[in-house]
């Protein structure tokens, strides 16, 4: 990944609700059907070195969501949150955040994100 580039989820698990995920198209992108609020728990594992990611919902920076502070060695990166959408299906991503090219482990899963209607 480079600085602005997006993690890609290649897999899904279960999926519940109007929650949408390709694993061929745009597989940076989970759409969120409905308006509402949401958790929206994600981990990334980078192969070593410095590691920060952002969630992005349609395209902006959702505030308080940037984790993994420069300067800090991390193996693994999380970023727990709750966001609430306004406009029916919002697009969620996950940016690196961090100058630089960084690598994502390759043994074991790499990235996974869980998302919860709550309201």
């Amino acid at each position: 990944l480079t600085i602005g580039g997006f993690v890609t989820f290649d897999s899904n698990g279960v999926i519940v609700g109007n929650i949408n995920h390709s694993t061929t198209v745009n597989t940076s992108q989970i759409t969120l059907g409905d308006i509402g609020t949401y958790m929206v728990d994600y981990t990334v594992s980078p192969t070593a070195g410095l590691g920060a990611f952002t969630l992005f919902v349609n395209g902006v920076a959702a505030a308080g969501t940037g984790f993994g502070p420069a300067g800090i060695t991390l193996l693994e990166v999380v970023g727990p949150t709750i966001i609430t959408t306004t406009t029916i299906n919002s697009i969620l991503q996950i940016e690196s955040s961090i100058v630089g090219t960084l690598s994502l482990i390759t043994s074991a899963v790499n990235a996974s994100i869980r998302i919860v209607r709550l309201a």
